[in-house]
């Protein structure tokens, strides 16, 4: 696909959705046969097209026109769900560390011999004889 090539752009994004001329004209408010030209790069779609097109979808408005930068400026549905799960996880972290924190148990975590001592209610190490 060549980087003007925004009709190969528009059909790809159709065709992923798995929409037909009609219903993808209808979404856009434009006729199945501009559809077809746009498609067919016999005429340059206007710029809300693009933009209604970017919005709906999550598609870089400026890789649909001119193919160039990222694809996707929005991350698709299973990517946020992964990366949901993802910061859920560091949430059960934070969790586990805070009751730690609050049980008295940050010495198990072995930071450094002056956290030991404050969560032994010590402020300061005891001279050595």
């Amino acid at each position: 696909m060549e980087r003007n090539d925004y009709g190969s752009r528009i059909n790809e994004v159709r065709l992923f959705y798995h929409l037909t001329l009609e219903q993808f004209a209808q979404e856009f408010h434009v006729s199945p046969e501009d559809i077809i030209s746009f498609e067919s790069t016999d005429v340059m779609p206007p710029d809300h097209f693009f933009q209604d097109l970017s919005k709906i979808t999550g598609i870089s408005y400026l890789w649909l026109k001119t193919g160039e930068g990222k694809k996707r400026i929005r991350q698709t549905r299973s990517e946020l769900l992964d990366e949901i799960d993802r910061l859920i996880g560091k949430m059960d972290e934070l969790t586990e560390l805070t009751l730690k924190i609050r049980d008295g148990n940050i010495y198990d975590w072995n930071l450094n011999p002056y956290m030991t001592l404050v969560s032994q209610g010590k402020t300061e190490p005891e001279n050595e004889k």
